[in-house]
């Protein structure tokens, strides 16, 4: 097993859990548990460092959770009426492949922002990514 800083995908977590008498099958459980839980984590601190990054652009009025969860917007960005902009969701994705497999997902001329950002992507970095998309629906910032 490759080192790894996931609890649940640590040998010591495995040895550890074998000691307190669990099962393979009861050890899978909980590491597909954990592995759950660390992936919902990992996407909660993202959307956080969206809101965080986008809230200071000067013609974003405010960031706030998606009103329409069910259709994966995450975020909702609402626009100061002089910036000429419509409100527009946005799609956080923690992962490359979950970023392919959402884009591959939506529908052609949806009016939506999908952003990949890792833990180490900077509020600059998120800031740049937004406004290139942003103009290429718009066509202008």
């Amino acid at each position: 097993m490759r080192w790894t800083e996931r609890e649940e995908a640590r040998l010591d977590f495995v040895l550890e859990q074998t000691k307190r008498g669990k099962t393979a099958e009861e050890i899978d459980e909980l590491r597909a548990q954990e592995w759950e839980l660390s992936a919902r984590d990992r996407g909660i601190e993202s959307e956080q460092r969206v809101i965080e990054a986008l809230i200071h652009l000067d013609f974003v009025m405010d960031v706030a959770p998606g009103k329409d969860d069910k259709r994966g917007n995450d975020l909702w960005v609402s626009f100061y009426p002089d910036s000429e902009h419509r409100d527009i969701s946005v799609q956080v994705k923690s992962s490359w492949t979950a970023f392919y497999g959402f884009r591959s997902r939506e529908e052609k001329g949806e009016r939506r922002i999908i952003i990949k950002v890792g833990p180490k992507t900077s509020s600059t970095k998120i800031r740049r990514i937004f406004k290139a998309k942003l103009k290429q629906l718009d066509g202008f910032i």
